[in-house]
């Protein structure tokens, strides 16, 4: 059986260094707020050229503390894409509402256009997604959002490494937020999450925000929670850091066979545009067929996954949010894509035996 994302064999390539460092984590009595996460915070901002970084226990929580930090109201917009499962619950924990734009057709990703349908005069923030690992185009949305003076979120979650020109993404808007979970492009061995920012007043404010809103030890500011980065999975990030960029050119390497092998305009839903590096969190084809094509490749051993099965709006979650009623609105081209999108068996630790099989499976079906 081809599985669809393998965590396990994700961590296998660097199995001593990190039984090392999750030993040197166990030795040294310290496993939270301490040094593997201070170092990782500053080896990740290194690596995305960017001033703070401030570890979390999880990319839903990067998101909702990021939009408490800016002082989003209850009464707020944040415009989110319709077909970003994971982002509505981070916007939605932080008070504020979710606010649904549509995508575009050749990147299923969110644009100016997209935008400019659902924004209103309560509009906060603007979540961009880089969804599967596409860079969104950002010149165009920070323009558009400064002259407003609304915030610019990145939800880096699946597009660790992804590039606009020379820049990775993460460093375009006012705050960004990465996932760390298993199958991410640089991944715990549980759950962990990072807000990056050049801007010092929103990260020590988030700082504050993980820990019981505290500036030092037992001295709170103000009344929050707790999210932390634990020192086990900010060692394992260390590890994993180091040899990102070489992962990086195998995934690239990777969905470019796969771009080229499966050669159909109607089967690759995403259209690059120039002057971007893909991330390829997850490699994704889209066919009118999805389910007899997911029922072919079971049939041969090869897993595929659906991210994601419905929109937002389809969610009884988000059917109504504030004073808006969602069940009687309407986004095409999420909804199609939803009914058509497959993600097929893609990590750097794939043979080329199974990457081949994968592709031979899916041209012979075309």
């Amino acid at each position: 059986m081809i599985p669809t994302l393998n965590p396990k064999d994700l961590f296998l390539n660097y199995r001593p260094e990190i039984l090392e460092a999750i030993k040197k984590v166990i030795d040294s009595g310290v496993y939270l707020m301490g040094e593997e996460l201070s170092g990782f915070e500053k080896e990740f901002a290194d690596f995305l050229e960017i001033k703070n970084v401030v570890g979390v226990g999880s990319g839903t929580d990067a998101l909702t503390l990021s939009l408490k930090a800016i002082g989003v109201k209850s009464d707020e917009d944040v415009i989110i894409p319709a077909n970003a499962y994971p982002t509505a619950f981070g916007v939605a924990a932080s008070g504020a509402h979710p606010r649904f734009c549509d995508v575009e057709e050749d990147t299923l990703t969110m644009s100016v256009r997209t935008i400019e349908q659902v924004i209103t005069i309560k509009t906060r923030a603007i979540v961009i997604v880089h969804l599967y690992g596409m860079p969104v185009v950002m010149d165009e949305i920070i323009n558009f959002a400064k002259r407003l003076k609304i915030v610019v979120i990145e939800d880096c979650a699946q597009a660790t490494g992804a590039k606009i020109g020379n820049k990775y993404v993460g460093t375009f808007g006012d705050i960004a937020c990465f996932s760390f979970y298993p199958t991410k492009n640089l991944s715990t061995m549980g759950d962990g999450g990072a807000v990056v920012t050049n801007d010092i007043k929103i990260a020590d404010r988030i700082r504050r925000l993980r820990m019981y809103g505290e500036d030092i030890r037992y001295h709170s500011l103000e009344s929050s929670s707790h999210s932390r980065l634990e020192e086990i999975q900010a060692a394992i990030l260390r590890v994993k850091l180091q040899n990102l960029k070489d992962e990086l050119k195998q995934r690239q390497t990777m969905g470019l066979k796969y771009r080229g092998y499966i050669n159909s305009a109607n089967l690759i839903p995403e259209i690059l545009p120039k002057n971007i590096t893909h991330a390829y969190h997850l490699f994704v084809v889209r066919s009118e067929h999805r389910d007899r094509l997911q029922e072919k490749l079971e049939a041969e051993g090869i897993m595929s996954l659906i991210h994601y099965p419905q929109p937002l709006h389809f969610q009884p979650a988000f059917q109504r949010i504030g004073n808006v009623t969602y069940t009687t609105r309407h986004f095409p081209v999420s909804e199609q894509a939803s009914k058509q999108i497959l993600s097929l068996p893609f990590y750097p630790e794939l043979s080329i035996e199974s990457q081949d099989k994968v592709l031979e499976t899916v041209k012979l079906w075309i």
